[in-house]
């Protein structure tokens, strides 16, 4: 009667620790899969500038991606303006300080593609505002707006509203590579058949004025100018408010964001503007990044965000609000 109860005491205990152990196996389980759950992906968005003054609503998007998606999004500026090797030392630098992904802006185009090609690059890249070439589309893709098609409007709104005999000129900061060149490129398939007489003027980056619009002092001439990039908008804004009804310059147009730029054309001193979702296209970015860590087999794709172009009664109608201010 006494070895049965033993017997039976055992398996009791026997049955109450193998009891116990399931439930630990499974507490454990739980804690492992809630922890690789809550992994945070680690993404670093390389800007093109030592600022970033000019991605303030593109990194509205990008941190709203990162909230929902539980990414850790670094944004780094270059230490030096227009230095395009600082760049690349801070994408080689980013990737060796473990990032998962990278998102690239602006970046020249032939050196993305050569980056990508030779394999110093072996981690997701997205690139912004620029075609690089991709000749392995599971490595990386571009993220982009049409351009192009805003270059063209910029072009047709100046033949609209000014005759053959007001030049024009096309100012940059001196990179007229990626979005800059395509405005170039979309401006100039319309106006090249014309009879505009069509000049372009590099800034370098460290210069304070721009050496056409001195120019337009200097020789006393009136011009209409299109701005290829944000920067130039600003300087040309600026020099326009400063010399009144004195000025030089009959039509500005560009493209570009932010409180300044819109506070120019509802002032009259941008007539018309081309922008772009910076909201969105941040936001996609960062999902973009974040979805390609950890499914390399997976091709990536490309995308083009439509662009819009507006003028100072669309400000007065709200009509791009969304877009011109998105929510915090």
């Amino acid at each position: 009667m006494k070895i049965w109860q033993m017997i039976r005491s055992h398996l009791l205990w026997l049955l109450s620790a193998g009891f116990l152990g399931v439930l630990f196996f499974a507490s454990s389980t739980d804690l492992l899969i809630t922890e690789q759950s809550s992994e945070v992906s680690r993404i670093s968005v390389i800007l093109d500038d030592v600022s970033d003054v000019n991605y303030e609503n593109f990194r509205k998007g990008a941190e709203q991606a990162a909230l929902e998606l539980r990414a850790d999004v670094r944004f780094i500026t270059l230490y030096e303006a227009g230095s395009e090797e600082g760049q690349r030392e801070l994408v080689l630098r980013e990737q060796e300080d473990g990032a998962e992904a990278l998102i690239i802006s602006a970046m020249r185009e032939r050196e993305a593609s050569e980056m990508i090609a030779s394999q110093q690059v072996h981690i997701p890249v997205i690139f912004l505002r620029g075609d690089v070439v991709i000749q392995n589309n599971y490595s990386a893709a571009n993220l982009n707006s049409d351009y192009y098609v805003m270059g063209r409007k910029l072009a047709e709104t100046v033949t609209e509203h000014f005759p053959e005999t007001v030049p024009v000129y096309y100012i940059s900061t001196g990179r007229l590579y990626g979005a800059s060149r395509r405005y170039l490129d979309g401006a100039e398939s319309i106006l090249e058949n014309t009879g505009y007489r069509r000049e372009r003027s590099v800034r370098a980056v460290n210069e304070t004025e721009m050496t056409k619009i001195r120019r337009l002092e200097e020789e006393e001439e009136e011009a209409v100018l299109i701005a290829l990039d944000r920067t130039s908008l600003l300087h040309a804004m600026r020099y326009r408010e400063a010399k009144g009804e004195d000025g030089k310059i009959l039509g500005l147009y560009g493209p570009g964001t932010g409180i300044e730029v819109l506070s120019g054309l509802e002032r009259g001193l941008v007539d018309g503007l081309c922008i772009t979702d910076d909201y969105a296209e941040g936001y996609l970015a960062v999902s973009m990044a974040a979805a390609r860590i950890g499914h390399h087999n997976t091709p990536m794709q490309s995308r083009t965000l439509e662009g819009h172009y507006i003028e100072k009664e669309d400000l007065e109608k709200g009509t791009y609000e969304r877009i011109l201010y998105p929510m915090e």
